[in-house]
């Protein structure tokens, strides 16, 4: 059966002098551009009003992510446990049941054959933290030629930067390593150190051995924002370096920030809100947290936050869930210019004197 085509000249086409007669009314004169004021970010005005006239400026964003769609996200658990039988026994459940990776925290004097034993490490993804991370990634690349998130990495390579700055390597970047007070120059940190791993190894031909873990809050529409400019300007960056990779090869691990003392049903509000915000925006992985002091549980109910979207709420996407929202696209747009404008009143290279796509 062949659908009619729509027709909606009946309806009346509205502008924004028809909102803002509205908008007065319904604030009793006051202008609305008195009231509705959003700053995301100290240095960005978010604008009140969107239309095709507000897209104008952002349409190179719509066009980036209909060029570059996201592939299915995974999911990861970290396991906390209070001895390696234990973590040994949350790693094997958590496979068993939905995550399709997990991440150890490791000390130096961790047995990680005794914490993978059982383990099918061909079929999943590994990642380790802690101050036994870096020797337990070596040893078991040596063992078995999987894909490694050493620190949250994907790749069992390992790019380092051969200089003076030896914490300057292709692989884990988090954002609490920059400014916690201003999303723009926590961004904007994320890209200077990525600029300076590339400035000072050429020889760097990927960034499939890179990995960034952004630590969420509740602020929906702004965590979409965030993520979306860091796809772009990464890509970008990428693009300055004549580097082929495209945005598919940057992995985005996405966490929900953890609150100990939170109430158990805000605690599933807020893994909720941010797992939605980072499946939307197109993350690469999930690590969702639920504390508790029985590990089993916790461990359960955190797992079976990623099941539900997965499994019940279908939400893997294979094209780009925001494709066609004027205003997410105008906030990307206003997030990427104004954190590529920090970078580049810190950066030293001469990636600085580079412009993105800006129109």
């Amino acid at each position: 059966m062949q659908h009619p085509k729509l027709n909606f000249d009946e309806f009346p086409k509205s502008d924004f002098q028809d909102w803002k007669q509205s908008a007065l009314k319904t604030l009793k004169e006051t202008p609305p551009d008195q009231i509705l004021k959003w700053r995301p970010d100290p240095q960005i005005q978010a604008d009140i009003y969107y239309d095709d006239n507000t897209s104008r400026d952002s349409r190179y964003i719509t066009s980036f992510f209909q060029r570059n769609p996201p592939s299915p996200w995974k999911l990861i658990q970290s396991i906390f446990a209070e001895n390696n039988h234990q973590t040994n026994k949350l790693a094997k459940q958590a496979l068993m049941h939905g995550a399709d990776g997990i991440t150890l925290k490791l000390s130096d004097d961790d047995d990680i054959t005794q914490l993978l034993s059982g383990v099918q490490t061909e079929h999943c993804l590994l990642g380790f933290a802690g101050t036994g991370a870096e020797s337990a990634g070596y040893l078991i690349k040596k063992l078995s030629p999987y894909e490694v998130i050493q620190g949250l990495r994907l790749t069992g390579e390992h790019e380092e930067v051969h200089s003076e700055h030896s914490n300057l390597k292709m692989g884990h970047i988090s954002d609490k390593e920059f400014d916690q007070h201003s999303l723009v120059n926590n961004t904007a940190g994320i890209i200077h150190k990525i600029d300076q791993i590339l400035n000072l190894n050429p020889t760097i031909t990927s960034l499939r051995n890179l990995c960034i873990h952004l630590h969420l809050s509740d602020d929906f529409y702004v965590e979409i924002t965030r993520i979306r400019s860091i796809k772009f300007l990464v890509a970008s960056l990428a693009n300055i370096y004549k580097i082929r990779s495209g945005p598919a090869d940057i992995h985005i691990h996405c966490q929900p920030k953890a609150n100990d003392n939170a109430e158990e049903g805000t605690t599933l509000l807020h893994n909720t809100t941010t797992g939605m915000a980072a499946i939307l925006a197109g993350a690469s992985s999930i690590d969702f947290v639920f504390p508790h002091e029985d590990p089993e549980f916790a461990h359960r109910i955190a797992r079976n936050i990623g099941n539900l979207f997965r499994e019940e709420s279908g939400m893997l996407f294979d094209s780009d869930p925001i494709a066609g929202s004027t205003a997410i696209d105008h906030l990307t747009h206003l997030f990427s210019q104004a954190t590529w404008k920090c970078f580049q009143g810190i950066s030293v290279s001469p990636t600085k004197k580079e412009n993105i796509p800006s129109s």
